[in-house]
């Protein structure tokens, strides 16, 4: 049992090592982890599990003793363990609070309460990047300009898809290889991505079950290059993206 979590990747022979990698071996070993991740997308389960598997071993505490701790003292311990992030990342703080308070909530619906905004104990103030005056959106010059300075087939594939497809980066990150598989054999043009809500977990609130957008030429041929040297198992299974670490392309490795 476990989660479809990071795991090592060897790029000759396209195959999967074995061993635990990240956190996916908290979600074997705890099933309340497992009951906790499954249902979430992608990117919030490796974020979460890794929050939790941090605070666990820096607090020596299972998963299953924070949950069954009382609401003030499972309050207390998180806030412990927090108020040193504070001094170093405001944000990183508050995304770990996050992951501690839904996997604590998970356990019967008793949420994990902070302070309000008001100010206390247990607040503080992470404030906002302020968002820049002006935003530069590339033309068409710039961007192929921008293609043109990838350093390989994979960087290129990615802008590519980006610039062709309009899709956002999250969107990216949960493709497999079975998405683009069967029109890459059969060469297909315009080759179709069809953007469900398991793919981009956004769409759910804007209405629509699925939205087509379309690869032209350029950006099929840089897809098709980099899955012949890095889908040469045709799994259509896999992540269509994957790190320099050989782990699923996240936002935070784009």
């Amino acid at each position: 049992m476990g989660v479809s979590l990071p795991i090592k990747r060897d790029r000759a022979s396209g195959r999967f090592a074995g061993g635990a990698f990240g956190h996916e071996d908290l979600t074997k070993r705890h099933k309340r982890v497992y009951d906790w991740l499954r249902n979430k997308p992608f990117g919030t389960q490796q974020q979460y599990g890794l929050r939790l598997k941090a605070f666990c071993e820096a607090m020596n505490i299972t998963p299953e003793q924070f949950q069954d701790l009382d609401p003030k003292g499972a309050r207390d311990l998180a806030w412990e363990y927090v108020r040193d992030l504070i001094r170093k990342s405001s944000s990183t703080a508050k995304n770990t609070l996050a992951a501690l308070k839904s996997f604590y909530r998970n356990k019967d619906g008793v949420k994990l309460s902070f302070d309000s905004q008001r100010g206390g104990k247990h607040y503080f103030n992470s404030k906002r990047r302020k968002k820049a005056a002006f935003e530069h959106v590339p033309t068409k010059e710039e961007m192929y300009r921008i293609v043109d300075m990838a350093t390989s087939m994979r960087d290129k594939a990615i802008l590519l898809v980006l610039f062709h497809s309009g899709i956002r980066e999250n969107a990216l990150c949960s493709l497999k290889y079975g998405h683009v598989k069967r029109q890459l054999e059969k060469e297909k043009f315009p080759l179709r991505l069809r953007i469900t809500p398991e793919i981009d977990s956004k769409l759910a609130g804007y209405g629509p079950d699925y939205y087509d957008t379309f690869l032209q030429y350029e950006a099929i041929e840089a897809v098709r290059q980099y899955s012949e040297e890095f889908h040469m198992k045709g799994d259509p299974d896999e992540w269509l993206y994957y790190s320099k670490e050989d782990t699923p392309m996240s936002r935070q490795n784009m």
